[in-house]
């Protein structure tokens, strides 16, 4: 079994063995408290917990905390994501959560939902023109706005977003 390793890992596993819990959905300090979290677009909503570290504050996701829970060290497992049966990102209970890769995760998004995504990508691209391409980078790299409001200003998907943004860096565009 190979297992990923990295910081948000890390993160999970001393968040879980400091009694962070995530029961009915919701998130529990290790006093028993409920916690608020925060909801975070990536692209779709999810939960959120923000835990403070050595290092400065981080967040975490409640399904990955639940997975934790359930599965332990398999959702680790290289090519593991966590899959919402129902869609939502928003339920996070032991019931609606399950393992699996990510073509199994794409999957689980409604036909009709994965055709509405494809279309809008295909228009995306043809709506990209080199001039709207030029304003994207000036608005980046002259006015300073981050990548999460420029994708809604030029109503595109967050990817699309970071891709170019990469290829501005690099000189590419």
């Amino acid at each position: 079994m190979k297992l990923r390793n990295s910081k948000t890992q890390e993160l999970t596993k001393l968040v879980y063995a400091k009694g962070y819990r995530i029961i009915d959905n919701e998130c529990y300090n290790p006093k028993g408290k409920k916690l608020n979290g925060s909801i975070k677009m990536h692209p779709v909503p999810y939960r959120q917990l923000s835990v403070k570290t050595e290092t400065g504050a981080r967040s975490i996701f409640y399904h990955a905390l639940l997975a934790y829970q359930i599965y332990g060290d398999l959702y680790f497992e290289q090519g593991t994501v966590v899959r919402h049966l129902d869609g939502n990102s928003l339920n996070n209970t032991p019931e609606n959560l399950k393992l699996g890769s990510q073509q199994d995760n794409k999957f689980d998004i409604p036909a009709q939902t994965r055709c509405d995504i494809a279309f809008k990508s295909v228009r995306t691209v043809k709506k990209l023109t080199p001039e709207i391409i030029a304003q994207i980078k000036e608005d980046y790299l002259v006015n300073g706005i981050p990548a999460k409001q420029l994708y809604i200003k030029y109503d595109t998907c967050l990817n699309t977003m970071y891709i170019l943004i990469r290829k501005f860096k690099q000189g590419i565009i």
